[in-house]
């Protein structure tokens, strides 16, 4: 049951819809009274996001769901590129003897690799209308969008082993954690739009 003033937000979450369009809507400044914002209205909203949530859970419907769905696949996606660009960042670095920046923009590379690949054939891999014949098209849109995840991470990389002085793989795991932010919203966004 929707709380308060939120019943948009039950319709989106619950609802079954093809698409939505945003309408613009400036709000004036008020004249007269006060707000009705309290921080009892806060935490029913926040109750009414864990409601939308736990209903798309237990009853794996609405678009809630499936976003969550492909969140959780593209993490552990994620999690097999972790284990791809940390393994090859230690051996390149460790074994071969390359420079740590090197080595991880080699391991940055071939984890990009490894996350499309997966990403495509599973986290996104229901998605009507990706058709295979438009796989590279998505390749490269990844490749240029993970390029801001790359430079995200190596920035961090960069700034907490040499500038702050931590361990190049506990730095290069931070950076690869604050990059993921990007990758998913980019990545949904440019790559499997309407995935």
């Amino acid at each position: 049951t929707p709380r308060g003033y939120k019943i948009l937000m039950e319709v989106l979450g619950k609802g079954r819809w093809r698409s939505v369009v945003e309408i613009p809507f400036v709000f004036k400044d008020r004249e007269e009274g006060e707000s009705k914002l309290r921080p009892d209205t806060i935490l029913d909203y926040l109750r009414q996001c864990a409601d939308i949530i736990r209903f798309s859970v237990t009853r794996r419907a609405g678009p809630v769901y499936g976003e969550w769905t492909k969140i959780v696949r593209f993490g552990l996606v994620g999690l097999s590129g972790i284990l791809v660009n940390m393994g090859l960042l230690y051996a390149l670095t460790e074994v071969a003897g390359l420079y740590y920046l090197v080595s991880a923009a080699i391991a940055i590379e071939l984890s990009i690799i490894n996350n499309f690949v997966w990403n495509d054939v599973w986290t996104f891999r229901s998605a009507k209308g990706l058709r295979t014949g438009r796989s590279l098209q998505r390749f490269w849109s990844f490749q240029v969008v993970s390029m801001g995840g790359l430079a995200i991470n190596l920035a961090i990389l960069y700034l907490l082993a040499d500038a702050a002085g931590v361990y190049y793989p506990i730095a290069n795991l931070a950076g690869i954690l604050i990059a993921f932010a990007w990758n998913y919203a980019a990545n949904r966004h440019y790559t499997w739009r309407g995935a």
